[in-house]
């Protein structure tokens, strides 16, 4: 194994330039065997890492995890001008991270909410040595059909101005006091504000670019081959249904909206189920599960199914060379 820090101290965190611009990486676990698989955690749309410590600390009990802010989050740099944060950039921007501090694969990807397209989009990269991606969990995971159906304009209306993270997420998360209030704080910064509006801007075109792909394409063989691949669907109902009375509360929202609201709530799991169900087609060797005591921030809720699905995808592995 190199002497590379990266891959061998217990924790580490600093900026990489990545030749552009530099991006924050962050490294906890055991030290790095040669030819082991890491986990690479890439966060949602609009989000921090800051929302991981709580798996973070449960996969690194047995697997190196990584963690990275994408331009303009935590300490990494803004992006140049003109460097729009498309899906295809940010999968982009990780491959260039990975190569500058030398994680070599393959690696365990760990995709929530819209790093299910970017993920894929990183994967695509890969599409010459698909070795390089030993398994993927998805945790509640967008694909091209996602955008469709995100915002909800009604859910949208009855939210308000009121802060959807807190009311989700508050009494629920298994972050420490202060890692909750560094995630409060990262958010409620003008710099994080102003990348997370460019990100929203684009996510709608990310749907067209990562479909004009094929990776779920009926009839095609499964583009992982036999890859483990974990689902994990959360019970976005209970987020929906916690805003909804938030709203209604605080008087948000016309009847009409808040009638259209309560539909999305009883019908928004099996459209997510459907939806999501659609990856099980990237793999032969794949689970697809649904946590119905989380909300959309398993990592944040529930980090301990994150740890278990890992571990799915470890022991898969091992299984292939016995």
């Amino acid at each position: 194994m190199s002497d590379n820090a990266w891959e061998l101290d217990e924790n580490k965190s600093g900026l990489v330039s990545i030749g552009s611009h530099r991006l924050q990486l962050n490294v906890s676990g055991p030290p790095r065997k040669a030819n082991e698989p890491v986990a690479i955690i890439m966060a949602g749309l609009t989000s921090s890492v800051l929302e991981w410590p709580a798996a973070t600390r449960l996969l690194s009990r047995f697997v190196r995890t990584f963690s990275y802010e994408r331009s303009g989050f935590g300490a990494s740099d803004n992006p140049p001008p003109g460097v729009q944060p498309t899906s295809t950039r940010m999968a982009v921007e990780l491959d260039l991270l990975l190569k500058a501090a030398d994680i070599k694969p393959p690696y365990i990807i760990i995709a929530h909410s819209y790093a299910g397209i970017t993920s894929r989009e990183f994967i695509h990269l890969h599409r010459e040595n698909l070795g390089d991606i030993a398994g993927v969990v998805f945790v509640d995971a967008n694909t091209e059909d996602s955008p469709a159906t995100y915002p909800d304009a009604n859910a949208s209306a009855v939210l308000g101005d009121l802060d959807g993270l807190r009311i989700r997420s508050e009494n629920c998360h298994k972050l420490s006091s202060a890692e909750w209030q560094a995630l409060l704080d990262e958010e409620a910064s003008t710099k994080h504000q102003q990348t997370a509006d460019a990100e929203v801007s684009l996510y709608k075109a990310s749907a067209p670019v990562l479909r004009e792909k094929g990776q779920l394409q009926v009839g095609r063989l499964p583009l992982l081959g036999d890859c483990p691949v974990s689902i994990l669907q959360a019970n976005y109902a209970q987020d929906l249904q916690k805003i909804y009375d938030a709203g209604v509360a605080a008087g948000n929202g016309t009847e009409t909206q808040r009638s259209l609201m309560r539909r999305l709530i009883v019908e928004t799991n099996e459209t997510e189920a459907l939806i999501q169900k659609e990856m099980l087609r990237l793999s032969a060797r794949t689970r697809f599960t649904f946590i119905p005591d989380t909300g959309h921030s398993i990592h944040m809720e529930r980090p301990d199914v994150i740890a278990e699905h890992v571990c799915w995808v470890l022991d898969q592995l091992k299984s292939f060379s016995v």
